[in-house]
C-alpha cells in the first residue's frame, strides 16, 4: 500500500476543485484510494513527467478524450 502525504498547497486546491461537486469528489476520492491500494492499475495512466520528479495519473477518462483530469504529485 502507497503512503500519500499531502501538502497544504494540494488540500487548498483539491478543496476548490471539488467544490460544490459531488461527483468530481467521489470520482477523486475513487481515484486516490485506488492509487493507494494498487499505484499500477491500468485505469490509472501512471505516467512520470518527463524532466521533473512528478508523476501524474488519471482520474477520468472517456473514449476519444485526449487527456483526461489528472492529478500531480511529488515522489518522495
Amino acid at each position: 500500500m502507497v503512503v500519500i502525504r499531502y501538502s497544504k498547497n494540494y488540500l487548498k486546491l483539491r478543496k476548490k476543485f471539488v467544490k460544490n461537486d459531488f461527483v468530481q469528489a467521489k470520482s477523486l476520492n475513487k481515484t486516490v484510494s485506488l492509487f493507494s491500494n494498487n499505484y499500477s492499475h491500468p485505469s490509472l495512466n501512471l505516467e512520470k513527467l518527463s524532466g521533473t520528479e512528478l508523476w501524474t495519473i488519471r482520474m477520468t477518462y472517456s473514449p476519444g478524450q485526449a487527456h483526461g483530469v489528472s492529478i500531480f504529485s511529488q515522489t518522495a
